[in-house]
């Protein structure tokens, strides 16, 4: 037996009140319903209202994830219709007499509206809000890569105006070429001499690499991002998902390796892992948490399928 507010959904009813006591899981539970609604798009337009900025930021940074890309906050009394998922404060939306945001949308335009424990009081989230506030504030920094290096001396990355990684281009395409010659199975010493025969300078500005800076570089945490165990069972089940696609493996087939690792793996990764996501939200928590890892895997990935789907071979990759 499903539960009630899923039978009520399923059975096309307009208004549903979900009550959950705190810690179990009420913006999770909205996610799912939410995602599969948007997924199958039986809903296109939808509007997720909570009555603190710290709710709505929580929201867009966890559980909400994997609508980064069709995602937005309304903010400033600023609309773009453009996206299909919208966070805002009911203080926002009602305003004052005359600056009524939610006037700019017509009555139409949202499929779905979801209230967040909007009539929960401001002093009972306050009271547990100042530690939640640190561990959001460590693991957003951590998220949007604030993070100490050697920046001399680390080959695809420069300091940003505000002191932090930002891509070096010019860089990223060795870091880039190391990665790719590996997973096609060249070894560290071959990498080595082809940069050295090629006249590429190394992370610490000589002329000659050795094997020794083409490892670290491989399994350097900041370009393959640090893997755990549980990282590996996620890795599994987006190669499993991802080698059944009939579509990708056509695709594959058909085109070369460089236009398929570049730029047509990417929307069936993005749709593999938010579909992992959506079964698996802990599990894959930390892909989405990471984009270092995030981006690291997909690469690995799209070399590994890209060998598999088109029966060539290729060389393990290193977790």
């Amino acid at each position: 037996m499903y539960p009630l507010f899923i039978q009520a959904i399923a059975k096309g009813q307009n208004r549903i009140l979900l009550v959950m006591a705190t810690g179990t899981g009420k913006t999770y539970t909205a996610f799912q319903i939410i995602y599969r609604l948007w997924k199958s798009r039986q809903k296109k337009k939808i509007l997720f209202i909570a009555d603190r900025n710290i709710l709505v930021d929580q929201t867009m940074q966890n559980d909400f994830k994997p609508f980064q890309k069709v995602m937005t906050k309304i903010e400033n009394k600023t609309i773009d219709s453009s996206y299909e998922v919208y966070l805002a404060l009911y203080q926002q939306l009602s305003g004052q007499e005359g600056e009524e945001i939610f006037k700019e949308f017509s009555p139409e335009f949202f499929d779905l509206i979801v209230i967040d424990e909007a009539m929960s009081s401001l002093a009972q989230e306050e009271s547990r809000s100042i530690s939640e506030n640190v561990k959001w504030g460590h693991r957003k920094r951590f998220a949007d890569g604030k993070v100490t290096v050697p920046f001399g001396n680390f080959l695809g990355y420069k300091r940003g105006e505000d002191g932090n990684l930002v891509i070096d281009e010019e860089q990223a395409v060795i870091v880039k070429r190391i990665y790719r010659e590996y997973l096609s199975g060249s070894t560290a010493v071959a990498i080595a001499k082809g940069l050295t025969n090629d006249g590429i300078e190394t992370p610490g500005h000589k002329q000659k690499w050795h094997a020794s800076t083409v490892r670290s570089i491989l399994t350097n945490e900041k370009y393959k991002g640090e893997f755990t165990d549980g990282d590996k069972v996620v890795i599994q089940d987006l190669h499993d998902r991802l080698i059944k696609n009939k579509k990708l493996k056509n695709i594959a087939q058909n085109n070369d390796s460089q236009m398929f690792n570049d730029s047509m793996f990417n929307s069936f990764f993005e749709d593999a892992a938010q579909d992992g996501y959506a079964e698996a939200q802990q599990s894959y928590m930390s892909l989405f948490e990471d984009p270092a890892k995030y981006s690291a895997i997909k690469s690995a990935l799209a070399s590994v399928l890209y060998s598999e789907l088109t029966k060539q071979p290729r060389k393990e990759v290193i977790y």
